[in-house]
């Protein structure tokens, strides 16, 4: 069981959508896929273990509890939250899920700069 408390930070999972302008350019822009409370957790620039692998991407790990509906996180997508008067961007490289009572769900991200 997730306990609340840890799931302070309200980020916004977001998806890329592709429009097209009076002119015809393709232009990608980014829309809300869902809202909701997360637990961010900064990792630095070092390698990590995940899993049985390293990997050297991962900046952050952002904790969800598990979407029982709607919207579930892609690698497609990206989260993006505020932390003071700044506003971070965090490119999923990888989703995993931590259990299989399906309590959360682990997004390993990398910022984007």
């Amino acid at each position: 069981m997730v306990r609340a408390g840890r799931l302070r930070q309200r980020v916004e999972i977001q998806e890329a959508t592709e429009t097209t302008s009076a002119s015809g350019q393709l232009t990608e822009s980014w829309s809300a896929a869902r809202t909701c409370s997360a637990e961010v957790l900064d990792r630095g620039g070092q390698e990590k273990m995940r899993g049985r692998q390293v990997d050297a991407d991962v900046t952050q790990v952002v904790i969800i509890r598990y979407p029982e509906s709607g919207t579930f996180p892609t690698v497609e997508m990206r989260v993006q939250f505020t932390e003071g008067s700044i506003t971070r961007t965090l490119n999923i490289q990888s989703v995993q899920r931590q259990d299989d009572r399906r309590r959360t769900i682990w997004l390993y991200c990398k910022e984007d700069h």
